[in-house]
């Protein structure tokens, strides 16, 4: 104890030998000020400021130039007060106080540190907890929906295999009714055959008419049915055409196709291929239409009423109900012969072109 009263006194008697502490706070304060005022690149500078300021206050210049910029870097201004104009050495007492409050820090930062621990921890837990619950909540969620889009998916299957059912039972019903309709409309179909000749003859001794009309019409019950009509009006038409006679038989000519005119004949009755042309003569189908109670309206070359009772096609000419086969004979068979009187010249003259590009080539 007395040697750490001699040391205190003979600093005190030292320092009260030099500059006092305003003095040398003053010389730190201004040295430092210059120092820190100085470029990056003037180091010589700043070490040749620090060391005569060191003179001036009485200490041992510093011989560290690493050190001191190290200093500057980290500390700035206070780490060069630090070096002029250091602190006075702690007392005991001081010591002792740092001590207790270095204690004091250690076991505030221990507390802290616990505290945080279990801060920590119950966050986990509490986390932990909450993910469970949404990991608990999202499963249930999914396998609501998956019940829920199994149920709909169920739904929709038997919605579809009803439509499905429905559909079948109502194709099968159609097919039922129509082929019902069929049968009875083949078993009770009433067909008549008229011949309806013109009053004037070919000549005057001729029994053969100038012209004649012929009717196929069905019917069942009051209803009238797809019926046929012919004329002897011969109308035929040349085209170019791709398709086969077959084929313009069996399948109904298109709406103005061939330029027809107003003619309404829409279905082909004979064909013959010439050449690169094709000759068609048509017939018309239609179902009659009813225009009062007492006439019936046949659409075909021109529009023609018949009597509903009597069957007679108008002034102009008488119809006769006549059995199929004399329908063939009277109708059908002429209306033939009339075609081939008609072709046969064209047959003969394109027989004639052919000879003579034969010869050509020959030649």
């Amino acid at each position: 104890m007395k040697c750490l009263s001699l040391i205190i006194l003979l600093s005190l008697l030292i320092v009260s030998c030099g500059p006092s502490l305003e003095e040398r706070e003053t010389i730190s304060r201004v040295a430092c000020s210059e120092i820190m005022a100085t470029r990056q690149f003037e180091e010589a500078r700043r070490y040749r400021i620090l060391n005569d300021a060191l003179k001036e206050l009485g200490e041992d210049p510093y011989w560290s130039s690493d050190m001191l910029e190290t200093n500057l870097i980290l500390g700035g201004t206070s780490a060069c007060m630090n070096i002029l104009n250091p602190p006075p050495p702690p007392t005991a007492e001081e010591i002792e106080q740092e001590r207790i409050a270095e204690e004091r820090r250690k076991k505030i930062l221990e507390e802290l540190r616990v505290e945080r621990e279990k801060e920590a921890k119950e966050r986990a837990e509490v986390k932990r907890i909450r993910e469970e619950q949404e990991r608990i909540e999202k499963e249930r969620r999914e396998r609501k929906e998956a019940e829920e889009r199994r149920i709909a998916e169920q739904k929709r299957l038997e919605e579809e295999r009803l439509k499905a059912e429905q559909a079948r039972l109502a194709e099968e019903r159609k097919l039922r009714e129509e082929e019902e309709r069929r049968r009875y409309i083949k078993e009770n179909t009433i067909t008549t055959f008229l011949y309806c000749p013109s009053e004037p003859k070919k000549s005057r001794r001729s029994k053969v008419p100038k012209w004649f009309y012929g009717y196929v019409i069905n019917k069942v019950d009051n209803e009238y049915l797809m019926s046929e009509f012919y004329s002897s009006d011969q109308f035929y038409r040349n085209v170019e055409t791709d398709k086969s006679c077959e084929y313009l038989l069996s399948n109904p000519i298109p709406e103005n196709a061939y330029n027809l005119h107003q003619s309404k004949f829409n279905r082909h009755l004979f064909c013959e291929k010439i050449g690169s042309k094709t000759y068609l003569n048509g017939y018309a189908k239609s179902i009659p239409e009813t225009l009062d109670d007492e006439n019936l309206l046949m659409i075909g070359f021109r529009k023609n009423n018949l009597n509903r009772t009597t069957l007679n096609a108008g002034p102009f000419n008488d119809c006769q109900i006549v059995s199929e086969e004399e329908f063939e004979s009277t109708v059908i068979i002429p209306l033939k012969e009339i075609w081939e009187s008609i072709i046969a010249p064209l047959k003969q003259q394109q027989l004639i072109k052919e000879e003579a590009k034969k010869l050509e080539k020959k030649i």
